[in-house]
């Protein structure tokens, strides 16, 4: 297993905070309940929701992720926010045996630092919050998959006792879909039904609610004032959203070498934004400039067929 250096840096900077909260408690059937309740992430793509809240808080591109980056520095945009390299606590489902590897070693760094990393988000101390550039704690992580609920985030006390029930029950995590094909060898994690999740309706409302604010319309990302040329989707403007999309040309430098639309109505495989959704078939590639959202988890089919299913019928508003 790999061992992280979590705890030694948990245990002074809760100490030099003055308190020492701690994680106590057994997984009794109501921690349980919690632990394995399903999630939606903003990606529509399911995980028990202790498992999407961390993998979006903590790790998510931002910080603890192998794929972080600094979204307030265009000049670095491989450097981190401070989270040590190695320190990382990717969680998304995995599609090689590779990835497989990947989310056992870091949900085992978890199980390993449960104390230290619940101690670190009881006290404040972490996720950090005003960093420049983003702020992954208010970002959306996501609904509840049973009653469409948003999940709590981690400066609350409902965040706060989603985490400790999941870390108390083995952070349970879902490592596939059941109608992803099963990897061989010994799993990492659960199957969950991939209908529990999902854009099904193909209108331009649902699609930015259930997906645009979430996955595009964060600090970072495209919300908040993204670099010159850069797409901006305001997180609680639905119209500002749809005219930026629909029948504009691209700006991005990486996306101007030939004529190119963001949304062209009736023509799904012309549009720019199906090509940055799906991808050009490279690791992290589109046609132009990178696959979105940048660095993954990407959007499951399903939900790029409910975008493309919009684009079909005209892109109506």
């Amino acid at each position: 297993m790999r061992k992280t250096t979590l705890g030694a840096v948990g245990a002074f900077v809760i100490a030099m905070a003055g308190c020492e909260p701690t994680l106590e408690g057994t997984c009794d059937d109501a921690a349980r309940a919690l632990a394995t309740r399903v999630a939606c992430t903003p990606e529509q793509v399911p995980q028990y929701a202790g498992q999407a809240l961390v993998n979006g808080t903590c790790a998510g591109a931002f910080c603890h992720s192998s794929t972080a980056r600094n979204g307030s520095d265009p000049a670095n945009p491989d450097s981190r926010h401070g989270a040590p390299a190695g320190l990382d606590f990717d969680l998304e489902h995995a599609s090689t045996p590779a990835e497989r590897e990947r989310l056992r070693a870091h949900r085992a760094d978890l199980v390993d630092e449960r104390a230290d990393i619940y101690g670190l988000v009881a006290s404040g101390e972490m996720p950090p919050r005003g960093l420049p550039g983003f702020d992954p704690v208010s970002a959306p992580q996501g609904t509840f998959a049973d009653d469409g609920a948003e999940l709590p985030t981690l400066d609350t006390a409902e965040g706060r006792a989603l985490l400790r029930a999941w870390l108390l029950c083995g952070a349970p995590v879902a490592e596939r879909t059941t109608d992803a094909p099963a990897l061989p060898g010994a799993p990492a994690g659960d199957a969950l039904d991939p209908t529990l999740c999902g854009v099904r309706d193909a209108g331009f409302d649902a699609l930015y609610e259930g997906v645009i604010r979430g996955s595009c319309a964060i600090d970072g990302c495209h919300g908040g004032t993204p670099p010159t040329g850069m797409l901006s989707l305001p997180p609680d403007d639905a119209d500002a959203a749809y005219a930026a999309l629909v029948g504009v040309g691209a700006m991005g430098a990486a996306c101007t070498d030939a004529p190119r639309t963001r949304v062209v109505p009736g023509d799904p495989a012309g549009s720019l934004l199906i090509q940055k959704l799906e991808g050009d078939g490279t690791p992290d590639g589109a046609a132009c400039g990178s696959r979105m959202p940048l660095g993954g988890p990407y959007l499951p089919p399903a939900t790029i067929e409910a975008f493309r299913a919009w684009i079909a019928d005209g892109a109506p508003r």
